[in-house]
């Protein structure tokens, strides 16, 4: 079912449309409660220069689908939202019900005041333009914070076994058994899609080895456009298309089934799952940081957002239990070498990081005015001067997604120290939401040990091809099809 009609079919689910906004007021609503002190802080800047006042508020993280849902089906959305990762603008914006950036994007920033010629797109990170682009190429949302991932670890336990933190696959897996033989748990996680840890690993380890077939896949680059690993704004200004996509798929370049990257990713993935908590089937999400804070498992995967909750953890058990709080640090994911795979390796990983809070902005085809006053309020909230004032004033430990902007001290260990070339090619978990509801019960079963490797890369193929078959369709009416003639003269089959 396509989310037009979802949205529709949820249409009883609607709340009564709050009372109408004051005249030139805007409404801003952030799932990210901790970030509005510090978007509160410069909002009446945003007034002086502009005439708009902004009001702002939070919505409840947990009922932040079904809110923004009623929303949008009472026709009085926020003129603003701040969401989380690129899959739900995706779903909206597919829907037809988001403003599209890509060509604002292109353009200059007018709040930027150092940098007034400067695209507004090359003031953020440029991986996480790509991260912010659903399968097709299209850009929803608007970067503003990222997360950096590292493994969390107790350190007194790495002190009685003498164990040193890793700087490569062998060395993780050393680690992980080490503490395994001595009776503990070594890694703790859940395959669910409240806890993304297993996603991390693959999206990371498949981004670095497709790396070799990226020139082949982005047959639409610019003139004399070269890839080079080693160089992260080489691929600044691209993007993989939806046509590409289905070409690069129909040439086995990006499908499972062909291109050996998903094979050896799915293997040091289920190579790894042998180390985990053995209850990871059956463990929830929401439960795995508590378990690490309680010192039940001495790694787990996670991000610059858990920086302040795990000190409020420990804090609370030290009241309780003191004698069960431990010490703790970070590394970063670990580099594969030729030992851990026989593929071939361009650079490294990109280590450990994505996007995570993102701007939105509904349609209001009624309303231009209000619209591009939307815009301009996001185009502000970006502004590095601004952002950096703004960042100054929360407690978040996410990475600002403008590099001119500082993270938070403490952040450090979870910042990445190296960035190498970042372009998607291709979507481990697939290519839309139904695609991704097939992914997590195929992934259950493969780290659970119900589907072999050849069963998974199979199915997985299936997924992914089933998926880009069904935006092709609705896309058609886009994408160029000149391209695809001469590309893919015998068409996309199911």
């Amino acid at each position: 079912m396509c989310w037009r009609k979802l949205i529709f079919a949820c249409g009883v689910l609607c709340l009564v449309a709050s009372a109408a906004e004051p005249a030139r007021t805007l409404r801003i609503a952030s799932i990210h409660e901790d970030l509005l002190p510090g978007l509160r802080v410069v909002l009446g800047e945003f007034e002086r220069k502009t005439g708009w006042r902004v009001t702002a508020q939070a919505v409840p993280y947990p009922a932040h689908e079904m809110w923004i849902r009623t929303q949008m089906l009472s026709g009085t959305p926020p003129d603003v939202l701040l969401v989380e990762s690129a899959d739900l603008p995706a779903r909206y914006g597919q829907a037809g019900l988001l403003m599209r950036w890509d060509d604002t994007f292109r353009a200059p920033n007018p709040f930027d005041e150092t940098h007034r010629e400067r695209p507004w797109q090359d003031g953020f990170q440029n991986e996480l333009i790509h991260q912010s682009r659903d399968a097709a190429g299209a850009l929803w949302c608007v970067p503003y914070t990222q997360y950096g991932v590292g493994f969390f670890y107790d350190r007194s336990a790495y002190e009685k076994l003498r164990l040193a933190p890793p700087k490569t696959w062998e060395e993780l897996l050393g680690n992980f058994r080490a503490i395994r033989a001595a009776g503990k748990t070594a890694f703790v996680t859940a395959v669910r899609p409240n806890d993304h840890q297993t996603l991390w690993m693959a999206d990371m380890l498949l981004e670095l080895l497709l790396r070799p077939v990226a020139a082949e896949v982005n047959l639409q680059a610019k003139e004399g456009w070269r890839y080079d690993a080693l160089d992260p704004e080489c691929t600044r200004g691209e993007v993989v298309t939806l046509e590409e996509r289905l070409v690069a798929f129909d040439r086995g370049l990006i499908d499972p089934a062909r291109a050996p990257a998903f094979r050896e990713t799915a293997r040091l993935v289920k190579t790894l799952a042998a180390e985990f908590r053995p209850d990871f089937l059956s463990l929830d999400g929401d439960e795995v940081p508590r378990v690490f804070a309680r010192g039940q498992s001495v790694h787990f995967l996670n991000g610059t957002w858990y920086l302040r909750p795990l000190a409020a953890m420990q804090r609370g058990i030290a009241e309780i239990a003191p004698e069960r709080v431990f010490p703790w640090s970070v590394f970063p994911f670990p580099m594969l070498t030729a030992q851990s795979t026989a593929l071939p390796r361009l650079g490294g990983i990109n280590q450990n990081s994505g996007l995570r809070a993102c701007f939105i902005v509904p349609l209001r085809k009624a309303d231009a005015e209000r619209q591009q006053a939307a815009v301009e309020l996001v185009r502000f909230l970006t502004a590095p001067a601004v952002a950096t004032e703004s960042f100054g004033k929360t407690e978040v430990y996410d990475l600002p997604a403008m590099p001119e902007v500082a993270p938070k001290p403490g952040a450090e260990p979870l910042v990445p120290k190296e960035r190498y070339a970042f372009l998607t090619l291709a979507l481990w978990r697939g290519y839309d939401a139904r695609g991704e509801g097939d992914f997590w019960t195929l992934w259950q079963s493969f780290l659970g040990g119900t589907v072999n490797e050849d069963g998974f890369i199979a199915q997985l193929s299936a997924i992914h091809r089933a998926a880009l078959f069904r935006l092709s369709q609705s896309n058609a009416a886009l994408m160029d099809q000149a391209f695809l003639k001469k590309n893919l003269p015998g068409g996309f089959k199911p």
